[in-house]
């Protein structure tokens, strides 16, 4: 936690002596959770979920960009109760620092670009019929993986995007199960909306 908060601190800090734009962010998340069971794959169904925070754009050139930024995520899945048909929707709710690398298509007062970059989660807590905390849970705080996105921006203030996180750590505690290696990863599925302040 202490090595997050100061890795919070420093893109405060470069945010601040740099030259760039600040973007507020808000978005619905469409997520699941894939299970690996040894080789086989096992993907819940989806839940929605949202996300809140701001985006830091400094740019390299011109038609490329760095974009750091600090988002509130709401994630998790669906899954069916084998017993009762009734589904249970878990949420995990994380602070992320994405960390995209735009490439401008089109770049004027409307602009068209592409982003991918990696992400850092870290889990603050459950939500939705989950209950009790990470570890009665049995999930890792923290979480990696790779963005992809693109986004359309207009009048050079307003923007909206979609994007897809490919999660590549392991959230699961249990790292073995009855003998079978478990792999346990986020997918998560974002439209957004921007403003440039």
């Amino acid at each position: 936690m202490k090595k997050l908060s100061m890795l919070f601190c420093g893109i405060f800090l470069f945010a601040v002596v740099s030259n760039g734009q600040i973007a507020l962010r808000a978005g619905l998340n469409l997520s699941s959770i894939n299970a690996d069971f040894d080789g086989i794959s096992v993907e819940s169904n989806s839940k929605i979920g949202f996300q809140l925070g701001a985006m830091y754009e400094i740019g390299v050139s011109d038609k490329l960009s760095i974009r750091p930024g600090l988002l509130f995520s709401s994630k998790g899945s669906t899954t069916e109760d084998p017993i009762t048909g009734e589904d249970f929707k878990g949420g995990i709710n994380y602070l992320e620092i994405p960390i995209d690398i735009v490439y401008y298509i089109l770049k004027s007062d409307n602009s068209f670009s592409l982003s991918a970059g990696p992400y850092i989660g870290y889990a603050i807590g459950v939500s939705g019929d989950a209950e009790g905390s990470l570890e009665e849970n049995g999930i890792k705080p923290l979480d990696l993986g790779v963005n992809l996105g693109l986004q359309y921006d207009f009048q050079n203030k307003y923007g909206i995007g979609f994007y897809y996180g490919l999660g590549i750590a392991n959230i699961s505690e249990e790292d073995d199960l009855l003998g079978i290696d478990v792999t346990t990863t986020n997918n998560n599925l974002a439209f957004v909306f921007s403003y440039k302040l």
